[in-house]
């Protein structure tokens, strides 16, 4: 039995087979979220609606036509250049361009960007285990939610201390 929540949309589901995660999130949620959209009108239900109705379907697109670029190559259907060409073609608009449109937003709004340098660089590295994580997320088929439990509580002040706090793990 597992729950899964979007906003105030929780509900239990059950796995009497194994199937894939994404196929009962798409069956048990999309109505709900649809409705909810329509209904309460809020961006977190909007958000979650274009999370399941877009990223995934997107994401297994993407990786389906990449898989037959190298299909294509093996078979001799494409040269190396053909194939670095179409993998570039994904590869510069999924990690290179976001970095680039957070650049222009900063400079339209004139924030500094020199504080930003270290989130930038980062992206792709946080970007590429999100994908990661989404991939094995699809295939999964033993999912077990754990609680995590909070023991502590820390004030935002306590955020820029530099002291370091250990805990027993368990």
């Amino acid at each position: 039995m597992y729950f899964a929540s979007f906003g105030k949309l929780t509900s239990k589901v059950t796995f009497s087979a194994p199937k894939l995660l994404f196929a009962v999130i798409l069956k048990e949620y999309t109505k709900p979220l649809a409705v909810a959209v329509k209904e309460k009108k809020t961006v977190m239900n909007f958000d979650g609606l274009l999370y399941i109705l877009g990223s995934i379907p997107m994401f297994v697109l993407t990786l389906v036509l990449l898989g037959m670029n190298f299909v294509i190559y093996a078979g001799s259907g494409m040269t190396s250049v053909d194939l670095v060409v179409n993998i570039l073609r994904y590869l510069i608009p999924t990690f290179l361009l976001p970095i680039g449109t957070a650049i222009i937003i900063m400079l339209l709004d004139k924030k500094p960007i020199k504080p930003m340098i270290k989130g930038l660089a980062c992206y792709p590295l946080f970007l590429g285990s999100w994908l990661l994580i989404n991939f094995v997320c699809l295939f999964k088929r033993n999912v077990k939610w754990e609680k995590i439990e909070h023991t502590r509580s820390i004030k935002i002040d306590d955020v820029g201390k530099t002291e370091i706090v250990s805990q027993e793990v368990k």
